[in-house]
């Protein structure tokens, strides 16, 4: 029969090997991936720009139309269900 390996015998050394190998892993993984900064900087770019232009327009065409408040005829939180006739 074959013991079983174990990384430490105390938990506390495991757990301070374990991160301190994590972090080494992360920091060769993120040297290795560096040269993909300045994609992942204009795709972050072009999503904002996206949603700030969609943000634009969604106020351009409230105010068109009255504001948010235009949009419904009733006072806030009332429904067409909830008033008495």
């Amino acid at each position: 029969m074959t013991p079983t390996p174990i990384f430490a015998s105390d938990p506390l050394s495991s757990v301070a090997c374990a991160t301190g190998e994590i972090l080494l892993a992360l920091t060769v993984g993120g040297t290795t991936f560096l040269y993909l900064t300045p994609w992942t900087a204009a795709a972050v770019v072009a999503l904002m720009t996206v949603a700030v232009m969609s943000y634009r327009q969604g106020v351009r065409a409230s105010v068109r139309l009255g504001g948010w408040r235009g949009r419904s005829p009733l006072p806030i939180g009332e429904s067409k269900f909830s008033r008495r006739h």
